[in-house]
Parts: C-alpha cells; sequence; structure tokens
C-alpha cells in the first residue's frame, strides 16, 4: 500500500530519502495540498516494523509511527 509519510513536528528530507521514500508532485487538478510529498510503499507490518527501525538508527533514538489508513498516511514522531 502507497502511503504519504512525513514527520509530525518538521521535516527531514534526507531521512525520508533514506527510508525509501520518494519525493513526487502533486497533480493540481486532482489533488489539494503542498506543491509535492513524499510517498513510501508498505506492504506488511514487518516492513513498517523495518522502516521504523531504519529512523531510529538514522535519527539515534526511538521514533513512533502513527499511521491512518484514510488517507493513507504516516506521521513520523519522537514523542512517544
Amino acid at each position: 500500500m502507497r502511503f504519504e509519510i512525513d514527520f509530525n513536528h518538521g521535516s527531514n528530507d534526507k531521512v525520508l530519502e533514506y527510508i525509501g521514500a520518494k519525493l513526487v508532485p502533486y497533480i493540481p487538478a486532482l489533488e489539494y495540498g503542498p506543491d509535492s510529498r513524499y510517498l513510501i510503499n508498505i506492504d506488511t507490518f514487518e516492513e513498517l516494523e523495518i522502516l521504523l527501525e531504519k529512523v531510529d538508527v538514522e535519527l539515534d533514538g526511538m521514533y513512533a509511527a502513527v499511521v491512518s489508513f484514510d488517507p493513507p498516511t504516516i506521521y513520523l514522531d519522537e514523542n512517544i
């Protein structure tokens, strides 16, 4: 499943690209939002766990993920 992914507080493009997120433009006629967003494909909970481990290693800490399925969104938050 394709999720939009970002940090709950601020953003870190370097980390998002490191974990495999791709920056894609919005299609103005079809979607409302900023000029672009990061998307990532996650198909299993195991893949989500691996993704969060990569975030923890890269940022040297424990991060929580808030996952929504309507719309499919993952917010990364250092406040567990």
